[in-house]
């Protein structure tokens, strides 16, 4: 069913209004998913914990995934949290990498824990 819903939704489109010599978006991404079959539903800031960045994804296929979350920002490490923000374990990864494995049909949130871990 999710791929029959992903084919319903409309493309983006991206038009760049005004070229620039700037970094332009793909190049030096705040928050990157490496997978091919890893979904992102959200990004956003803490609610709960009101301390980090929320990052919500899924795995919408009937087979485990492995995949790499990548941050472009300082943080201290990142940790899956239940819908609540509350701590369910730290994720593995060195620098701005955090190894990602998602069985079939799960839900995944990470908090990417803010500090000042110097990221390369």
């Amino acid at each position: 069913m999710p791929s029959v819903a992903a084919g319903e939704n409309a493309p983006v489109l991206v038009r760049v209004p005004n070229r620039h010599t700037g970094i332009l978006a793909g190049e030096d991404s705040s928050i990157s998913v490496e997978s091919a079959g890893l979904v992102v539903t959200a990004v956003k800031p803490t609610e709960y914990s009101n301390s980090g960045m929320i990052v919500r994804l899924y795995n919408p296929t009937d087979v485990p995934i492995r995949g790499t979350l990548a941050t472009g920002f300082l943080h201290s490490g990142a940790e899956t949290v239940n819908f609540r923000e509350e701590p369910i374990r730290r994720l593995a990864g060195e620098g701005r990498e955090f190894a990602l494995k998602l069985t079939p049909h799960e839900i995944m949130t990470v908090r990417i824990l803010p500090g000042k871990k110097e990221v390369q």
